[in-house]
């Protein structure tokens, strides 16, 4: 477990309710970090077994892991990562795989 020191419980009035929020809110942060990096490491060794050109993770922000890869391997690669999501916490986490040129360009890939 984790624990996280909250000096703001033991103050009175708003900085009180900020410590309150701040406590509520870090067994849910806790998990959404934990969950990104055990999802990160299945897709990191997954893409082991790719041929080459092997697709390349390249950066993770907040719940979103960003790779790269050649079109013939979308398909596999949205595969694998849907699957790196999968019982990592005891409820369904939703996962949805986008694809594009850049940011800017992002389209949903269905299932």
């Amino acid at each position: 477990g984790r624990t996280r020191w909250v000096p703001k419980l033991l103050a009175t009035g708003k900085a009180r309710e900020e410590g309150v929020r701040e406590a509520a809110n870090m067994p849910v942060q806790g998990s959404a970090a934990g969950a990104i990096k055990i999802a990160m490491r299945r897709a990191w060794d997954g893409l082991q077994c790719f041929p080459d050109p092997k697709p390349r993770l390249m950066i993770q922000v907040h719940d979103e892991l960003v790779l790269e890869c050649v079109p013939e391997h979308m398909d596999r690669l949205r595969t694998l990562v849907i699957g790196a999501f999968e019982d990592i916490l005891p409820f369904e986490l939703p996962v949805s795989v986008s694809v594009g040129q850049s940011w800017g360009h992002m389209e949903v890939m269905l299932r």
